[in-house]
């Protein structure tokens, strides 16, 4: 099974040179796009991660209803203006400082999308934003 997103750092790409040992359960600390997870397919697992974004868009998948609802919105979904990739990256950022108490399907949407739509999206450690590119290439400066 495929990853749901591609995650900065994943190793989706590394997977079939990688060798991996019989196991009764598998624990992943920090699941990103869970490229890992989704190949193995366990019988039984644990899956975390640091960035509330990720685990919450995890929980809202688990949820068949919530999951069909989020569905629904991605295939309505249009590619979105910068402003509004601007407006979805603070609140992603908002809510990932407020930490989640219960499975939110419009910051899974914001997220999923943020990580989809955008051509030069910066996605690192939480961080959504646009990359700016001023002057020559190694005068480049990031904006958030």
């Amino acid at each position: 099974m495929d990853p749901i997103f591609s995650w900065y750092g994943g190793k989706r790409s590394r997977i079939p040179s990688m060798r991996f040992p019989d196991f009764k359960e598998y624990r992943e600390p920090f699941v990103g796009g869970g490229a890992v997870f989704f190949h193995l397919c366990p019988c039984q697992g644990w899956v975390n991660d640091t960035d509330p974004n990720i685990i919450n868009t995890y929980s809202v998948i688990q949820e068949r209803s919530l999951c069909k609802d989020l569905a629904q919105r991605i295939i309505r979904a249009k590619y979105p203006t910068r402003e509004e990739h601007r407006n979805r990256g603070v609140r992603l950022t908002e809510l990932r400082d407020q930490g989640f108490t219960e499975p939110d399907i419009d910051a899974a949407f914001d997220f999923l999308l943020a990580i989809k739509f955008c051509s030069r999206a910066r996605i690192y450690g939480g961080t959504i934003g646009f990359d700016h590119w001023v002057g020559k290439k190694q005068d480049r400066k990031s904006v958030v």
